[in-house]
């Protein structure tokens, strides 16, 4: 740990970020002079960084700190090589970032100053040329030499500081599932030393201690840890009956590799039930890593030949069928699992309070004023973790394991687990909304499989005579090359005869640019021109992202599409002629959820889910979306629990598996959604339930939640 540090002190790793950020500066863009600076500094403006001195000083002054640390207390680590090259990026991106605002500098000659002359930049590059070169044998060793090499000649470090560069996508974490999928050439996606570079650019004992003070904050991975175990309680308990038959004969057939993978199970299981290996009581192995190992060896048992030849032969031996009926019953309560929340709720409403949001806005409706709510604690939420920005990158260390990196991107393999919702109800209707990030595994970019566990839901699903059905909203991009082949997986895996009538794959795109009526659909005020497009986009063009299987019927969809927008346009949007570029937004997302309940219907599902890579931000959202949209129609005030359910659902899931917030674009865009959904409700509730019913045969609103 660096003992010079202040509290609220630059990080290395933000220092190195600010860097990374003035070296892409584009000189040819043009920066009004008089225009509104952004309250957060944007690094890739060189206007706020020449405003912000104080700020450059520390960021070299940092960089400078670092590398003395580095030869006080780490000298060994100068003589590896890839060390090396790791420094001599970061003085690259240090000497670009130099060179960028110099530049910029003398375009406005007597208003702004070359930071070049900054005492700390002088101060930076003496210590590396007189005291960090000396400490390198297989470095430069002369000051000539790493100037040639500041023009990018010599030493390889190109790759080096790409991955260095990188670290401001990982510190969001964007794209990380990209650490774990290599392209269709076998070529990684990051440079490979990118998390030696994290380790060394955050001096690993100083972002350890830094995240360690937060893990002791939030408790983060205790709450996680009881969760399971909660999990793992309700999982023996749903199975009870299976395991009581299964338990009658395994020990006879304990050699054949399915029973003893599924006995393996049965004990991790246990394992993670037992409350002695929770991680407050400091457990050699915590109930979080039992129910991991439950579902590995579920997995292994579901991979092993016995397993797949009972699975495509119609079983007549009675331990056969035993073994099949516990294995897929793991695999339904495994995806049904009931998370506890109390604990949970507690920690979120802890965060809130400890955060300093801005002022609390006064909504123009007291009814509403739950979304400013929302919106504000929101806000406390963000300013807390801001002190805590590292999450997500221990989390990707956890799971990218050495020798292990390259094993695919599987959501479910990294202890990211799927759970129930909630339930609602009406009529010959029992729906429950699951919480599941992409069931698919995927290690190169243009393939990806579905997993067994998956398919042993639905065989579970199919054990009555009447099977139960699953409605899988794909919110994934299928036109983007990252997410492509997910979404292909799902499609065809539902298509597969043994599923054809238990498994429906919709696509929703959330990434188009028809979504964020962007591009060419910005000016498109005129709500019939609007409609018109809309209609274009359903039909499914290859750049639309939207997709429905076969058994839903394509003319169909359309027709209740027309209907639907009829009914938006008057219960939500009272006729408007013209629509702004917001309400629009506002338009497609009230149309989700009637379609959804449209799909539902035409599909008798008895589940559904809204799936993205990892069911954290645009599946969490769009399921806190629905929730609300559904509670909002029953007419009831939304109250407390009301408002604990909806946090739990869009907190919950970032916190636990990520250690971060929910992704800001997406929140905002729900809960602006809400709020023009529950305006026009607030006088006439029983009126738009009316409309809305309309569009349905089956289902009718309101509907019991639970």
């Amino acid at each position: 740990m660096d003992p010079e540090r202040k509290k609220d002190e630059l990080s290395v790793m933000e220092a190195v970020d600010i860097l990374s950020n003035m070296s892409e500066i584009d000189l040819k863009a043009s920066y009004e002079e008089e225009g509104e600076l952004s309250e957060e500094i944007n690094w890739r403006d060189p206007r706020q960084a020449l405003l912000n001195e104080d700020a450059l000083k520390e960021t070299f002054r940092i960089i400078q700190r670092y590398l003395q640390n580095m030869v006080r207390n780490d000298r060994a680590s100068l003589q590896d090589a890839e060390t090396q090259k790791g420094v001599q990026a970061i003085m690259l991106l240090a000497d670009e970032a130099t060179s960028k605002m110099d530049r910029y500098a003398a375009l406005y000659p007597g208003k702004a100053s070359p930071i070049s002359k900054l005492k700390e930049v002088d101060d930076l590059k003496k210590y590396y040329l007189q005291q960090i070169l000396g400490q390198m044998p297989r470095g430069i060793e002369k000051a000539e030499e790493w100037e040639e090499e500041l023009k990018g000649k010599g030493l390889g470090t190109g790759e080096q500081k790409m991955g260095i560069k990188d670290l401001e996508g990982v510190r969001k974490d964007h794209n990380y599932e990209l650490f774990f999928i290599k392209s269709s050439a076998g070529r990684t996606y990051f440079s490979p030393g990118l998390f030696r570079h994290i380790r060394l650019l955050g001096n690993f004992d100083e972002l350890v201690t830094r995240v360690e003070e937060e893990r002791s904050f939030t408790r983060v991975e205790e709450f996680y840890d009881w969760e399971m175990y909660e999990g793992a309680k309700e999982l023996l308990r749903q199975t009870a009956p299976y395991l009581d038959a299964f338990y009658k004969e395994a020990m006879k057939h304990k050699k054949r590799p399915f029973v003893a993978a599924l006995n393996q199970a049965v004990m991790a299981l246990q394992m993670a039930a037992n409350p002695k290996n929770l991680k407050k009581n400091e457990s050699f192995k915590s109930c979080l890593e039992y129910f991991s190992d439950f579902h590995l060896f579920l997995r292994r048992a579901m991979e092993s030949p016995g397993y797949g030849e009972m699975i495509g032969e119609r079983q007549t031996d009675v331990f056969s069928r035993v073994l099949l009926h516990l294995t897929h019953a793991f695999c339904c309560y495994f995806f049904l699992r009931v998370e506890p929340r109390k604990e949970t709720l507690k920690l979120i409403d802890r965060m809130i309070e400890q955060g300093e949001g801005g002022k609390k806005e006064e909504a123009d409706e007291k009814a509403l004023q739950v979304w400013a709510d929302l919106r504000h604690d929101d806000e406390c939420m963000r300013a807390l973790l801001t002190e805590y920005p590292n999450g997500p990158i221990l989390k990707t260390l956890e799971m990218f394991r050495e020798g292990e990196e390259f094993e695919g991107f599987d959501p479910l393999l990294h202890k990211n687990f799927p759970s129930q919702l909630f339930t609602f109800s009406g009529g010959e209707f029992h729906v429950t909304v699951m919480r599941l990030p992409c069931p698919t595994h995927q290690q190169e970019i243009q393939r990806a499989s579905v997993v067994k566990e998956f398919a042993g839901l639905l065989h579970f699903y199919q054990r009555e005579t009447k099977p139960d059905r699953h409605l899988l909203i794909d919110l994934q991009d299928r036109t983007s090359w990252q997410e492509e082949a997910r979404c292909k997986a799902l499609a065809s895996f539902g298509s597969r005869a043994e599923f054809i009538d238990s498994l429906f794959v919709v696509g929703l795109p959330k990434e188009t640019d028809f979504y964020f009526q962007s591009g060419e659909f910005e000016q498109m005020a005129g709500a019939p021109v609007f409609f018109e497009q809309f209609l274009v986009q359903l039909k499914g063009t290859k750049t639309s992202g939207y997709s429905f299987p076969p058994s839903v019927s394509k003319k169909e969809i359309l027709a209740f599409a027309e209907s639907a927008f009829t009914v938006i346009h008057k219960v939500f949007f009272g006729e408007k002629t013209t629509l702004t570029q917001r309400e629009r937004q506002d338009f497609i997302e009230i149309f989700y959820q009637l379609l959804t309940l449209k799909l539902i219907e035409s599909t008798m599902s008895d589940s559904v889910s809204f799936t993205c890579k990892d069911g954290i931000d645009t599946g969490g959202v769009q399921g806190g979306i629905f929730y609300g949209f559904l509670r909002l129609l029953t007419g009831k005030k939304w109250g407390k629990e009301e408002r604990d359910q909806l946090y739990w659902m869009l907190y919950s899931p970032a916190l636990l598996v990520r250690e971060r917030a929910v992704q800001a674009r997406r929140l905002n865009r729900g809960i602006r959604t809400l709020e023009a959904i529950h305006r026009p409700l607030i006088k006439e509730t029983k009126k738009a339930v009316e409309e809305i019913n309309s569009l349905f045969s089956d289902l009718q609103l309101p509907f019991n939640l639970d």
